[in-house]
């Protein structure tokens, strides 16, 4: 079990991990309340209720958005894309099946790493973010992108969906360094398939209550797990990085963990839902207020529906 009290030993820089910068993007075109509001002929008021969203970028492209993020985060660790070992993408919009989105982001960056995706929808990301730390706490450096363009597959017609979701992409580096993941959750629920689905070629259909009620009971509960594992308690925690599919899923998770909001960090309000982006893009924006030592979780949900749950104690990177 880890040591979750207030001095964290036993995380040595050789076995340990940190993210060494990040970086983001977004869509270029503002897409406001207003809008929305007169396309569906609905109240901007009843939009930003029901969400938690006053705008959000659409026009984005997959690919760009992920290679412009991952420039801003290499320059922000201080390191070359020849440095990397790695680079994982998660997306569940790629603009081609084949190749990768991340070969194509490797391609543009120079690296010559080994790469490639996962879709696991908005989880996608903390399931790379996961699959990373072998790397990194062999001394190596992974490239981490969520990156995902969900206006290119909405339905002009479905108010549910087209008030959502936005673009947007958001990029780790992941090496070596003092932290640990100490503990984690992944499970799918079962007869969730048709909660939210993207056919070949085809537009967005999402249940929009069932994946409601599902996200407010399974999120907490695959939270709760995890920190078992790492033996720590849900007081305990400085920061729940969570999906943020909607402001009220992000309120009703905190209240049933008995977590103050004020530890749930937003950015759902002008980005909207941007998939798997959204852990990374929120937590690129958190960087600076993480102290070595802080029990800090991640969690996404998404179409499945699949939920991965994360537990770090933070650190910093291991640069020598």
């Amino acid at each position: 079990m880890a040591n979750t009290g207030n001095n964290r030993e036993g995380v040595g820089s050789s076995h340990g991990v940190a993210v060494w910068g990040a970086g983001t993007q977004l869509g270029p075109r503002v897409v406001t309340n207003e809008e929305l509001a007169r396309r569906f002929d609905v109240d901007v008021e009843w939009i930003y209720h029901r969400t938690g969203i006053v705008e959000r970028r659409w026009d984005g492209n997959t690919e760009e958005m992920a290679t412009d993020a991952a420039r801003s985060a290499l320059s922000a660790a201080g390191v070359d894309a020849q440095q990397l070992e790695l680079v994982i993408v998660a997306t569940s919009t790629p603009s081609v099946s084949v190749p990768s989105v991340a070969s194509i982001i490797a391609n543009d960056l120079g690296a010559t790493c080994g790469t490639f995706d996962i879709n696991a929808a908005c989880a996608g990301a903390v399931y790379a973010m996961d699959a990373a730390t072998a790397v990194a706490s062999r001394g190596g450096l992974v490239l981490v992108v969520g990156t995902d363009a969900y206006s290119k597959v909405l339905d002009d017609a479905d108010r549910n969906t087209s008030i959502l979701f936005g673009d947007g992409a958001g990029a780790l580096i992941i090496g070596p360094g003092s932290g640990q993941l100490v503990g984690g959750d992944q499970c799918t629920l079962p007869a969730t398939l048709d909660h939210a689905a993207i056919p070949l070629g085809g537009k967005l259909t999402m249940h929009g209550r069932d994946v409601y009620r599902a996200a407010v009971t399974h999120v907490p509960l695959s939270i709760e797990r995890a920190l078992v594992k790492a033996g720590a308690k849900p007081g305990e925690v400085t920061a729940v990085i969570a999906h943020q599919a909607n402001g009220r899923i992000l309120t009703a998770i905190a209240e049933r963990l008995g977590v103050d909001l004020d530890r749930v960090p937003s950015t759902i309000a002008l980005t909207g839902n941007t998939s798997a982006a959204t852990v990374p893009f929120t937590l690129a924006g958190c960087l600076h207020s993480l102290r070595d030592g802080d029990l800090v979780v991640f969690c996404g949900f998404g179409g499945g529906m699949t939920v991965a749950t994360s537990v770090w104690i933070w650190g910093t990177p291991a640069r020598d």
